[in-house]
């Protein structure tokens, strides 16, 4: 029990700064010229917890930042204890690990003066946490940002352009490959068609205990207000790496602070039980945000295979959230970031965050399997309100071994999955194989899930090839106007593993067939005199001719092929 005091003065550091309140039993904290300190996000934090009037601000939410950034040998001994107001004096209690409080509680015994006014102007000229404008890169001209369409279904560039999102799954990519195997596996997927990178900066994998390719480690002791951050090389310019090798090929990276299991190791439990609490989340997402301030190719991404099924989850997300806005944007502004959130399978991040100021796009989980009806999440995500994009951020991996199945599933299954999911509704697409999103090396790392092919020889898996083929197809056309439109299907469908689906959009319309059945079109549906037909093929990308009619009739259409599981094709009709 101690209490806390207020009203007299003491110079802390030699800065001169006089008397508003006392921080702890004996040291004592005031304000004076706190104005001269340059205006970042640290030093807001530092004046809210030196000016602060108690009762009016969260102390702890305020000063975590500092006992973060300050080095472990300026004080040791920080508690944090909830404060009871009893007239002029606060009584104040220990509070229970993990749990919030009001103050942090700083014994001066355990300060190191010196250290402490040393550490805080190293901080202010560290440019990995305050970049000047000239001592980071930007990414390169005409690449911008990406944000949500005026009518909330799609994602468009910072100038307005379409944005089809075609992501690639690398967990593994940060921390397991070197920078040559970076440069091939990037320049790789340039080539093939995709524009976005899935990867984690705290990987599931050896991410916290295994050193990288380098020999380094991204946390000092496991400690997420400790960012392993030095001179010379370390973890996370790697990371700087990645981002900047994936700019310059105008790629986005679609970065997880950390995988879920770092803040509730089981699936669905929802138990706060990794390294991450409110408090360091937060301070964690301040670093990382900070860090990425200037970097228009980053996309946020949180979650990771896991569910916040609890309130104790979804705080600790939420605070990871605000933290990088805070670290982007100097205050909590989510309009300069853009954010969405990877759950656990089957499952769709509105399950936990309807409706979230930071959450820009819903991201579902429709997880892997020969019987995955992903079109099925993607029509429910759809209908949902308040209206957003939405991503299958998690399918079906060509060469994955899961669940009950004993063969791998097949690169058929990858390509089906994808046009289900955008035909339903979806915004893009991301895609995986086994071999890639662990970086399988035979004899150097344990396979997962049935891996058996290397992940370079991965690279050139079909259905990898055939996702540029869907990218290429939808920005033929003007995407943006494009909805689901189960009117111009005359036919039946009962069998929701062959489930037909279709797009209409201004002057088109698509529509898929995973097995090449037979399809009656309802032409009416569309405008103009005539409706010229063409077939679409999903493994080649190649277009042929089927005709031109008169759109006052249901017109009966038979792809190339046997009807069968794979034999996919897509009628494109354009109406004029």
């Amino acid at each position: 029990m101690g209490r806390l005091h207020r009203g007299e003065e003491d110079p802390l550091c030699g800065l001169g700064w006089s008397g508003t309140w006392v921080l702890g039993q004996e040291f004592r904290f005031h304000s004076g010229r706190l104005r001269i300190t340059p205006k970042n996000p640290f030093c807001d934090d530092m004046r809210r917890l030196i000016q602060g009037n108690l009762g009016q601000a969260n102390q702890l939410g305020d000063g975590a930042p500092l006992v973060w950034l300050f080095d472990p040998k300026c004080w040791s001994g920080v508690e944090i204890h909830r404060a009871d107001f009893k007239g002029k004096a606060v009584e104040f209690t220990l509070a229970k690990q993990g749990d919030t409080g009001d103050v942090l509680v700083i014994s001066k015994a355990n300060t190191d003066m010196k250290e402490c006014a040393t550490e805080f102007f190293r901080v202010l000229r560290d440019p990995a946490l305050f970049p000047r404008a000239a001592s980071t890169p930007v990414s390169p001209p005409g690449q911008s940002g990406v944000k949500v369409s005026d009518n909330h279904r799609f994602l468009v560039t910072g100038d307005g352009k379409p944005f089809f999102w075609l992501a690639d799954t690398a967990w593994q990519l940060i921390h397991d490959l070197n920078r040559e195997e970076v440069d091939r596996y990037l320049e790789d997927r340039v080539k093939k068609g995709f524009n976005v990178i899935q990867t984690v900066a705290l990987a599931e994998h050896g991410g916290l205990d295994r050193p990288n390719a380098y020999g380094h480690l991204p946390l000092v002791d496991r400690d997420p207000t400790r960012p392993d951050s030095r001179e010379g090389d370390d973890y996370w310019k790697q990371l700087d790496y990645v981002i900047e090798s994936a700019a310059r090929r105008g790629l986005y990276v679609a970065l997880l602070p950390t995988w879920g299991s770092h803040v509730t190791r089981g699936f669905t439990d929802g138990k706060v039980n990794g390294i991450f609490n409110v408090t360091n989340a937060e301070i964690y997402g301040r670093f990382i945000g900070g860090r990425y301030r200037q970097r228009s190719n980053v996309i946020w991404m949180l979650g990771g295979d896991r569910a916040a099924l609890t309130e104790d989850a979804k705080a600790v997300w939420r605070a990871m959230a605000r933290g990088i806005a805070v670290g982007v944007a100097g205050r909590e502004d989510y309009s300069k970031v853009l954010m969405t959130f990877h759950p656990v399978g089957p499952g769709s991040s509105f399950d936990y965050f309807p409706n979230e100021d930071w959450l820009d796009f819903h991201g579902i989980q429709s997880s892997h399997g020969p019987a995955i009806l992903n079109w099925k999440m993607i029509e429910r995500e759809y209908r949902r309100t308040p209206v957003r994009p939405v991503i299958d951020l998690e399918t079906t991996y060509a060469g994955i071994v899961f669940g009950k199945q004993t063969e791998p599933l097949t690169d058929d299954l990858a390509r089906r999955a994808a046009y289900w999911a955008v035909f339903a509704g979806a915004c893009g697409h991301t895609y995986g194989h086994n071999s890639i999103w662990q970086m399988f090396v035979p004899g150097k790392s344990g396979p997962l899930a049935g891996a058996k092919t290397s992940w370079q020889a991965a690279l050139d898996a079909p259905s990898a090839t055939q996702m540029g083929h869907l990218r290429r197809l939808m920005e033929s056309r003007t995407f943006l106007t494009q909805k689901p439109d189960p009117t111009l299907l005359a036919f039946e469908q009962n069998d929701p593993s062959t489930m037909c689906l279709a797009l209409h959009g201004d002057g088109f319309a698509l529509i898929y067939t995973p097995t090449g059945r037979t399809l009656d079109v309802d032409l009416r549906q569309l405008r103009g005199g005539k409706v010229k037909a063409a077939w679409f093929d999903p493994r080649t990308g190649a277009s042929t001719g089927a005709g031109e009619f008169e759109n006052d009739r249901v017109q009966s259409f038979d792809p190339p092929g046997d009807e069968r599981a794979g034999n996919d094709w897509v009628l494109c009709l354009e109406d004029h």
